[in-house]
């Protein structure tokens, strides 16, 4: 369903009580979260509907959030089964990927055109989406990049561009056509663990503190103040951006056990969905989940030690139990605790069936498959260098070969096919376009790379690394011949920039 901001009315504790049901504990957070998306959307509404009476408030106050916490305490989440309740497109973006505008990275700007990438062009939606924003912590002044044009603060005050409200220009890959988008209307949500916090809170306040202690709600609000995260190295104006300012908790062992509970739980849901294809029911008893809850809070790594732990428990299980006459596989402390003892008693009383599918492969001559290097993807790395994959390719051949079942040996073959493709697509644009465009090697290896590493084509690449800055730029390229080289594909919009400058 796309989302409509005429018909928006959800209330802040209707999404509050959605999210309860996916994301264990962080009360506050919740609360904060659901306030300040409701509020947005809600004040976007009125103002749309009553235009022209808001004109001495021109500016929109937005309700940007700062969550700031652990990893896998369930930030992400939050914001997924927000953004999938309310229908809004999210976009999630990572901070320790940004550099300052015209600098070799990610731009600042890239999260909106990700953004309008996701609407499929519907300009009105993507100006009213969410941009999420990961490790933020990351872009604080002591924290940035080595070399003055890397710093946090460069890329400090390019986000705050955004945060502000400015226009982006979309550049399209066809013709001469280029489309705006403004920002003042987009929610951003930004989160990260901010290492090294806690010690600015307790010099402030006196005495030790702690993001992972278990305290109430009601102590946890207004812990951390703008001037803490001043001190921490951020911008007094960018803060001044950010309207609510909350924190998330390490996850209790309780707590993961409660996620365990869940009645859709992200963890166990989708392996029995798994062993319920191979007709087999999968359960847990509660003492399984209370030790699974133990060993994962060990790890200390919060949600994401669940599917650690859940990972190793299983994978023998996935792996042999299919082959078997077993219908029903219920999981106990005890299971959790020795499963290569309990799988081996299940075997010994449920051996595995021959199919005609296993008497088939058995018979048949000896031959290698893709399955031996699953679980070993240094031993099918070897293999691609013996079957002569350019070590360019490896790293992202074995991504490329193991994703798609491909046989080492057969890798050659497909690269030569993408090495093909470069200049099928080459042809393509002299015969649809008023100008040539060409590839230097150094650049055609990084468009197959890049394909292979997506498990992407090779039109693709081009079209969202190069065309999309090329394209608009139609008739100041007429008559030439374009040469991608290796510093296009790496900056493209810098590239497109010098060549009509020039």
């Amino acid at each position: 369903m796309a989302f409509s901001l005429d018909t928006f009315a959800v209330k802040p504790l209707e999404l509050k009580q959605f999210l309860d049901r996916y994301v264990v504990g962080q009360e506050r957070a919740k609360k904060v979260l659901a306030t300040a998306m409701c509020g947005h959307y809600t004040l976007l509404r009125q103002r749309e509907q009553h235009k022209g009476q808001h004109e001495s408030q021109e500016e929109l106050l937005k309700s940007n959030v700062l969550l700031i916490g652990p990893s896998g305490a369930g930030k992400t989440s939050l914001i997924t089964k927000a953004a999938q309740y309310l229908a809004v497109p999210v976009v999630f973006g990572d901070a320790t990927k940004l550099t300052a505008t015209g600098i070799v990275g990610e731009d600042v700007d890239d999260f909106v055109r990700r953004l309008y990438g996701t609407t499929q062009g519907n300009i009105p939606e993507a100006e009213k989406g969410i941009i999420y924003i990961d490790e933020i912590d990351k872009v604080a002044r002591h924290q940035g990049m080595i070399g003055h044009d890397f710093s946090g603060t460069a890329v400090q005050h390019a986000l705050l561009k955004l945060l502000e409200g400015t226009t982006i220009e979309m550049r399209s890959r066809n013709e001469l056509s280029a489309v705006t988008l403004a920002t003042n209307k987009m929610l951003f949500v930004m989160s990260g663990a901010f290492d090294g916090l806690d010690k600015i809170i307790e010099k402030r306040r006196g005495h030790t503190v702690g993001f992972a202690k278990e305290v109430t709600e009601e102590k946890k609000q207004g812990e951390v103040t703008v001037d803490d995260l001043i001190q921490y190295g951020f911008d007094k104006q960018f803060l001044g951006r950010i309207a609510a300012i909350t924190s998330v908790e390490a996850l209790s062992e309780k707590q993961l056990y409660h996620i365990l509970k869940l009645p859709v739980s992200p963890v166990i849901t989708v392996r029995q969905q798994e062993f319920e294809g191979y007709g087999i029911r999968l359960d847990f008893d509660d003492t399984a989940l209370q030790e699974v809850a133990a060993q994962a809070y060990a790890i200390g790594t919060g949600g994401r030690s669940l599917h650690a732990v859940l990972e190793q428990l299983l994978l023998d299980f996935r792996f042999q139990i299919p082959s078997t006459t077993v219908t029903e596989l219920l999981i106990t402390k005890e299971v959790v605790q020795e499963p290569a003892k309990y799988l081996e008693k299940l075997l010994r009383q449920k051996p595995a069936r021959e199919s005609k599918r296993t008497r088939e492969i058995v018979q048949a001559p000896v031959q290698q498959t893709v399955v031996e290097f699953i679980w070993k993807p240094d031993l099918y790395r070897v293999a691609l260098g013996e079957a002569g994959v350019e070590r360019t390719y490896l790293s992202s051949a074995v991504r490329y070969g193991l994703d798609k079942k491909i046989l080492p040996q057969e890798m050659p073959q497909v690269i030569g096919e993408f090495e093909k493709a470069v200049g099928e697509y080459t042809t393509k644009i002299a015969q649809e376009q008023q100008y040539r465009l060409t590839f230097d090697e150094e650049a055609k290896r990084i468009v197959i790379d890049r394909a292979l590493l997506r498990r992407s084509t090779i039109q693709d690449v081009v079209e969202n690394d190069v065309m999309l800055y090329v394209g608009s730029y139609t008739k100041d390229l007429a008559g030439r011949e374009i040469v991608i080289t290796h510093q296009a594909m790496i900056n493209p919009k810098a590239f497109v920039k010098g060549l009509v400058q020039g």
